[in-house]
């Protein structure tokens, strides 16, 4: 199985499944995580990864069968654009797994993000836009950061 971790943070998802699969994409746009996904990927002494540091565009393998998605939506401005290179890099049947925050009023990054939360049911029907089929969300779990935000 391939997987990728996209928006891999320190690749805390990846790391965590690395020696289950066949091989894991890591990817994400800061030098800083790519740089805290290595030093992790020496300490699991891993061989079946592969890190890229920039957009989804970037990624030219095969099509992946998981891409696991963990609190990275809110940040992206175009989430349409990116659902369709996932319907794109996916074999037929692939999955893509996605925790983010159900929409709130409040500014939890500083005004930093394009988004704050999502409606769930926003997100599943650009998902269904996009040919992906058994399209579901549940909330996952609370999380408290000055606030309570629930997750989806």
């Amino acid at each position: 199985m391939v997987i990728m971790d996209f928006g891999c943070w320190t690749g805390i998802l990846g790391l965590n499944i690395i020696n289950q699969v066949k091989k894991v994409v890591f990817l994400d746009s800061s030098k800083g995580m790519i740089k805290q996904v290595q030093e992790g990927i020496l300490k699991a002494k891993a061989i079946n990864y592969e890190i890229i540091e920039g957009n989804i565009d970037k990624y030219k393998g095969d099509k992946l069968d998981i891409i696991l998605v963990a609190n990275v939506f809110h940040h992206i401005e175009n989430i349409n654009y990116i659902i369709n290179k996932f319907s794109t890099i996916l074999k037929k049947g692939g999955k893509a797994l996605v925790v983010d925050l159900f929409e709130t009023s409040e500014d939890f990054h500083g005004g930093t993000t394009p988004h704050k939360g999502f409606k769930p049911e926003n997100i599943v029907k650009l998902f269904k836009d996009y040919n992906f089929t058994n399209v579901k969300y549940e909330k996952f779990y609370d999380i408290i950061i000055g606030s309570y935000y629930k997750q989806f």
